[in-house]
């Protein structure tokens, strides 16, 4: 149950449907400690830091993300690694008073892993993300070529839902 919870969850959160989402991964979290689950723990504790984070639970949302990639790390998975810095970069892009270079420390880490890794979504996710922190910061020029990025990549792989966000994003962007 802890497997399926954690991806019908998350796709519940997708959808739009935190309150349902919520529970059921949290619950899903809980049995993969009760019975001692690890394969791929760390990214699910990742999905549930990134649901908290849609819900605006910036402070669990970085419990998560520093337990998941503790978990990762300790697991040598390189690739949950990467999301799990993602996460955490999210989570200081989305905390405002936070330091630009909070989330760099994480979008960066996860930026070379994904490309080493050849994670191309996640590549494109970064360059999104990293876009919305110029943007934040009034870096118009640097979050324009952020997203351009984002746009590009997500078009190559036919991301079209995500190609469209970053679209909006760029099209929002003061000239």
């Amino acid at each position: 149950m802890s497997q399926i919870g954690s991806h019908l969850g998350y796709a519940y959160a997708l959808a739009g449907r935190l309150g349902e989402a919520i529970p059921l991964m949290e619950q899903a979290d809980e049995q993969s400690k009760v019975i001692g689950r690890k394969a791929s723990w760390a990214l699910r504790i990742t999905w549930l830091g990134h649901v908290n984070l849609l819900d605006g639970r910036i402070r669990a949302s970085r419990e998560q993300g520093q337990h998941a990639l503790a978990l990762a790390t300790d697991g040598g998975e390189r690739g949950n690694q990467a999301w799990a810095h993602k996460l955490l970069g999210d989570v200081m892009l989305q905390d405002e008073s936070s330091d630009p270079s909070e989330a760099l420390s994480h979008f960066v880490p996860s930026m070379a892993l994904a490309t080493e890794l050849r994670m191309r979504p996640l590549q494109a996710h970064i360059h999104l993300s990293v876009g919305r922190l110029h943007q934040r910061e009034n870096q118009i020029e640097q979050a324009r070529a952020e997203f351009t990025l984002a746009i590009q990549g997500y078009r190559c792989m036919e991301m079209t839902t995500w190609r469209a966000a970053a679209e909006r994003e760029l099209s929002a962007l003061v000239h």
